[in-house]
């Protein structure tokens, strides 16, 4: 199917008739004896692993010194070859037939053949790939996946971060009512207070009258000696 595909479009690229709108016109040399140079070893390079000679093997086989290892190796095997290339050649001599000697009978067994129908689909679909990436992957990502991302950041992702706002919000105005305003600040004026109106009630006492401070010793060492007398 591949090589028929290829020879597809070699001849609808190369031996059609041209559908453009411009001048076409061959590239530049510089561009254009590179790629031949390119394609020259390109057509002989697979020689130097065919039979009897498996250059290409022994380059690439894998030694390592004082590792007692052997990975296993494939023979090359002729009719695996042989019947690879009468498949290429078969699909190459079907897109010649319909494509370039234009061969109606050759065409038109892709319509009276299902099977050849079925082929012809699929390397019109290029394999489905396109279909299975775009409505496999990416419509799998902008649909259920984007769906299942978009309802967790809204019910949970949101929905944590909310909860971590209203709690932290709460716990605020608890610090600030409670502890702050009736705690701290209750203490520090309390303590104000009492500071303040001990210092009203020492004024009174601390008068300047010596008489008074000789009185309240004199009641004091009586208090004492009262006590001294009471408790032995």
């Amino acid at each position: 199917m591949t090589a028929c595909y290829m020879g597809r479009a070699v001849y609808l690229t190369f031996f059609g008739e041209y559908r453009g709108h411009g001048h076409p016109h061959e590239s530049p040399r510089s561009m254009t004896v590179p790629l031949v140079l390119l394609a020259i070893p390109s057509v002989f390079i697979g020689l130097i692993n065919a039979p009897g000679i498996e250059k290409f093997a022994h380059w690439v086989r894998f030694e390592v010194p004082g590792v007692d290892f052997e990975p296993p190796e494939h023979k090359f095997a002729v009719p695996l070859a042989v019947i690879s290339v009468a498949v290429a050649i078969a699909g190459l001599l079907v897109a010649t037939m319909v494509y370039y000697w234009k061969n109606a009978p050759a065409k038109g067994a892709f319509e009276r053949s299902p099977f050849l129908r079925g082929v012809k689909h699929v390397l019109i679909e290029k394999y489905y790939l396109d279909r299975i990436f775009v409505d496999g992957v990416v419509g799998f990502i902008k649909g259920p996946l984007a769906r299942a991302v978009y309802w967790t950041n809204q019910n949970i992702i949101d929905g944590v971060v909310n909860a971590v706002g209203v709690g932290a919000k709460v716990l605020g105005r608890f610090t600030y009512d409670v502890i702050d305003q009736k705690g701290v600040d209750g203490v520090v004026n309390g303590i104000g207070v009492s500071a303040s109106e001990a210092g009203g009630v020492l004024r009174l006492v601390q008068s300047g009258r010596v008489q008074q401070y000789a009185l309240m010793l004199f009641a004091a060492v009586g208090l004492l000696g009262l006590a001294l007398v009471v408790f032995n």
